[in-house]
């Protein structure tokens, strides 16, 4: 808010400063300058939104905002010196509208970096979050067990876990889907099953679990 409220202030400042300079004359040189410089300080004040949300998110905002403010710094500079020239102004035109081809490319090239590298943190976070699943959900399910042979196989399942891959792939996604599914059917069942079942279903899950690290490793 305090942001929004500065950026607010400082084009307010430029509106009053630039329409006391030039007296109010409304050349074609001046409109020229007010509209690029505008246009900069447009995409300076919307540049948190062109990154995606992620660990390095404040990165990716300081990267298109310095982008963006050289840009409007350079706007600012040639739309200044064209005032005190203003009947060259196919070359203004010229020049104004090249800066702004430029700061275009190099946003977007800047963008989707950022979004790429956005996307491979959310994708890992997920990862990580499927083998925190499984170690969470067999820690609550020992809570519950009372047979030592149930608990046995539930701490086989969360070592198995701890030494998992933790990139995925789409090849295993069926196995992650079963395996996460199985433990809470497990959760839901644990009091209606009886202890062979238990631990028949924990070990299933632990062999799907290494399937699933197995068909990683050779991909790997």
């Amino acid at each position: 808010m305090i942001s929004f409220l500065i950026k607010l202030i400082l084009l307010a400042i430029f509106n009053i400063s630039f329409f006391t300079i030039t007296k109010a004359e409304c050349t074609v040189s001046m409109w020229i300058s007010y509209s690029f410089i505008h246009f900069a300080f447009l995409m300076f004040f919307l540049s948190p939104l062109f990154t995606k949300k992620s660990k390095s998110r404040h990165v990716a905002i300081e990267s298109v905002a310095l982008i963006t403010a050289l840009y409007f710094i350079a706007t600012l500079a040639v739309g200044l010196f064209f005032l005190v020239h203003p009947y060259l102004v196919l070359y203004q035109y010229s020049i104004e509208s090249f800066i702004t081809g430029v700061y275009l490319i190099v946003l977007i090239i800047s963008i989707v970096i950022n979004n790429n590298i956005a996307n491979n943190e959310n994708k890992s976070d997920e990862e990580k979050l499927f083998l925190n699943n499984i170690f969470v959900k067999a820690e609550f399910l020992k809570t519950k067990a009372t047979d030592a042979s149930i608990i046995k196989q539930l701490e086989d399942l969360q070592e198995e876990s701890r030494y998992s891959p933790t990139k995925s792939s789409l090849s295993v996604k069926e196995y992650e889907k079963q395996i996460l599914s199985n433990l809470d059917e497990i959760t839901l069942n644990i009091e209606k099953l009886n202890t062979e079942e238990l631990v028949s279903n924990v070990s299933k899950t632990r062999d799907l679990l290494k399937q699933r690290n197995l068909v990683l490793k050779k991909g790997l």
